[in-house]
């Protein structure tokens, strides 16, 4: 990333943080990533093996494909069978897998500098250790749907959904998970995603 737009996508990291301590636990923020960085995580996520992508229940024309960075999985990769089980971000989508570093570093001194009502243990030590690439199809008689629906309890700290490509491409969601929204006192944040048009997106969360 560009020494101007890690500045700017640092200042939106801390927003979300800023606005989670006023009480909101989801902040939709401008990126502020570049065109040319947004094309190089498209290009990846596009061509990745349709056999990675699977239908997900209750999603309308959508599918996923779920990525884990290297040091996060427990055996080594010894066949491509096995390879194809469990597709590490590091060899599959290096653009998204630095990213992730990235983001990851980031999220933390937010965690850090923002004044929270109280430590979050796993926003300062956010790791995420799954890529969630969504790709939604969506036309005009029949748009793309990812249903209203809460993130699960074993997903820690936030989850960081970024819009590679389609009409909002740059557009960023911190959505703060379970834990987070317990120890704040806050009511868990539904979401959904809607279009009528082609989109991808990249999900970051850590799952414990």
């Amino acid at each position: 990333m560009s020494g101007t737009y890690q500045r700017t996508f640092d200042t939106a990291i801390t927003n979300g943080f800023h606005n989670l301590a006023c009480g909101e636990a989801i902040s939709t923020l401008d990126s502020n990533l570049s065109n040319e960085e947004l094309t190089a995580m498209t290009e990846e996520a596009a061509q990745l093996p349709s056999l990675l992508f699977r239908e997900v229940k209750d999603w309308e024309n959508a599918k996923r494909a779920n990525l884990f960075p290297k040091e996060q999985i427990n055996q080594p990769l010894q066949s491509l069978g096995r390879l194809l089980m469990s597709p590490t971000s590091n060899n599959w989508t290096p653009h998204i897998h630095r990213f992730l570093n990235y983001s990851k570093s980031v999220i933390q001194a937010a965690a850090r500098d923002v004044p929270l009502p109280r430590d979050i243990d796993s926003l300062f030590k956010w790791s995420p250790n799954r890529v969630g690439i969504n790709l939604m199809r969506g036309k005009l008689d029949q748009e793309a749907r990812i249903p209203r629906h809460t993130d699960p309890p074993e997903e820690a700290g936030l989850v960081l959904a970024l819009e590679l490509f389609g009409l909002s491409a740059g557009r960023m969601s911190m959505i703060f998970c379970d834990d987070v929204c317990k120890t704040l006192g806050l009511e868990q944040p539904e979401h959904q995603v809607t279009t009528i048009t082609d989109s991808i997106s990249l999900t970051l969360s850590e799952l414990r």
